[in-house]
């Protein structure tokens, strides 16, 4: 009796804990994109409709940050209109929760347990138990159907050991025309226009999640209403995106001639984006943030960039050409170049041993081998001494190119020290009045 009476008490806890939410009204018609993962989506509500007996047990939803795995569950659950609980990962702390989150979904004749943010289990000490359980629960015949949502891989093989998940859905970052269209409805609802067409835009929103691309808008709109424009502007999106990719902006205690050098070493980085035909250049900038006092920015023009020889070459120019460039225009050069001179190096050894480009060294296959046991060995100061040989004859052509466009780096210099920021189109005014000469 004492028994029961425990049993029921710890039910009645577990009701108040793990409760039933109220409706969801959002539909796939609400998604932005994702089709392929709409129409699995509804072939298993479609099953779990009509009872067939390839109904799924559960639903796993993977894919990085921002990449909306909880918005797109929450639609599946306003589409599948079941009674449901949402249960946050962080709420499980023990094996128990998970019997009586199950046992509560069991008072229903069918009911969708949402596990929102599952990795959280894995931070648990009870994480291996609560797995245990988790996947005994779901072995049980009933009409209960699990949604879950991760980020990591481990979770993912956890709760998939016994094969109880059936379906995969896999979201990723938007695509271009993705892109576009959360862009437009963004503008939509906002009821603002922008000066770029939305196409360019979110070709420049490259490797950005729906979330980003929503609040680099938000910014946007917040820096277009500081300066009483009409519509977001172009520089208004660029410092939006900086901001989103950069933090805040600082206040550099900056001298008059050290702005001028940052002008000009960004101008040189400048000439050799023009160079990446792979790549476009979406803005240069004079604008101090956390990790620099300027930039240049480029973005890939197709989804996915083949590095050839040349590619890679131009890439380890454009490292060296900040540095050239002070030296050429001032005779010396700063510690902004310090970074620069990092990266050439690291693009340098991608150069060397992991695509073999170098005819000289030839074929080093080292890349996958650690590079402690290889200190001291003939095979690391060959390379070591191909990477002085190559930088220094690489910085030597920077430097010549640079030379060769002292007036195009110039008059880009001087437009960055008027404006502070040069986006893609005037950039490229720029450059092809040059290449017209």
């Amino acid at each position: 009796m004492l028994y029961k009476q425990l049993q029921f008490t710890t039910d009645w806890f577990g009701r108040l804990m793990f409760k039933f939410d109220s409706k969801i009204d959002i539909r796939f018609d609400d998604v932005i994109g994702y089709d392929a993962q709409k129409i699995k989506l509804r072939q298993a509500i479609s099953k779990i409709l009509n009872n067939q007996e390839s109904k799924p047990k559960g639903i796993i939803i993977k894919g990085p940050e921002g990449t909306r795995k909880t918005f797109m569950a929450k639609v599946f659950i306003g589409e599948a209109q079941m009674p449901y609980m949402i249960i946050s990962g962080g709420e499980v702390r023990s094996a128990t929760d998970i019997k009586r989150i199950f046992s509560v979904a069991r008072l229903k004749k069918s009911c969708i347990i949402f596990f929102d943010e599952f990795d959280a289990i894995d931070k648990n000490d009870n994480g291996e138990k609560i797995c245990a359980q988790f996947n005994f629960e779901m072995s049980k015949k009933d009409n209960i159907l699990v949604v879950a949502t991760t980020r990591k891989e481990n979770i993912e093989r956890s709760v998939k050991r016994l094969g109880r998940f059936d379906i995969k859905i896999e979201m990723y970052f938007p695509d271009v025309k993705e892109r576009k269209e959360i862009i437009e409805y963004w503008c939509q609802k906002n009821e603002i226009s922008t000066s770029e067409d939305s196409f360019m835009i979110a070709k420049k929103c490259f490797g950005k999640s729906f979330l980003k691309i929503i609040y680099i808008m938000d910014v946007a709109k917040d820096i277009m209403q500081k300066h009483n424009h009409n519509e977001i502007t172009s520089h208004d999106f660029i410092m939006a995106i900086m901001m989103e990719e950069k933090g805040d902006v600082r206040k550099f205690p900056n001298l008059p001639e050290e702005i001028r050098v940052t002008a000009f070493h960004e101008a040189g980085h400048a000439l050799f984006a023009f160079y990446l035909e792979k790549e476009r250049v979406r803005e240069i900038a004079i604008i101090p943030f956390n990790d620099s006092r300027g930039h240049i920015t480029t973005y890939p023009i197709s989804q996915s960039i083949k590095w050839t020889k040349e590619y890679l070459e131009f890439r380890i120019m454009l490292s060296l050409a900040g540095k050239a460039s002070e030296e050429i225009f001032f005779g010396t050069s700063s510690d902004g170049a310090k970074e620069d001179l990092i990266n050439a190096e690291r693009l340098l050894r991608k150069y060397l041993v992991e695509y073999c480009f170098d005819d000289e060294l030839g074929i080093v296959p080292i890349s996958s081998i650690n590079v402690s046991l290889l200190a001291g060995t003939d095979v690391n100061n060959q390379v070591l001494n191909r990477i002085k040989e190559l930088l220094n004859k690489f910085y030597e052509e920077t430097k010549k190119i640079i030379t060769e466009h002292k007036d195009m780096v110039t008059e880009m210099a001087e437009k960055l020290l008027e404006q502070k920021i040069l986006d893609e189109k005037e950039a490229y005014e720029i450059y092809d009045k040059y290449q017209s000469k």
